[in-house]
């Protein structure tokens, strides 16, 4: 059963992670491929696309996001003895 489980867990993760994709770059989310290697042509369309229309400004955002996302994770790692609050930096950054 834990294999399963596992497995589940990669597959809906490689889903998610599929999915943000073609926002994070700025570029059109290829929902036309069909048939077999779905995954594998989804990915040689979404890299052509950054290649020839990449959005720098949505690059730009998602990439400090994630920067700030791991400063305040390290932040709150290293301070939460002295600290009583984490801070929710997900929920600040999607408002």
């Amino acid at each position: 059963m834990e294999p399963f489980i596992s497995g589940l867990n990669v597959g809906a993760a490689v889903q998610v992670f599929s999915s943000q994709i073609p926002p994070a770059f700025g570029v059109p989310n290829p929902n036309d491929i069909q048939g077999l290697f779905k995954l594998p042509k989804f990915y040689v369309r979404v890299i052509g696309s950054i290649f020839k229309s990449i959005n720098w400004v949505s690059t730009g955002i998602t990439l400090t996001t994630i920067v700030i996302l791991l400063l305040v994770k390290k932040f709150n790692e290293r301070y939460k003895a002295k600290i009583r609050i984490i801070l929710p930096t997900e929920l600040i950054l999607v408002c």
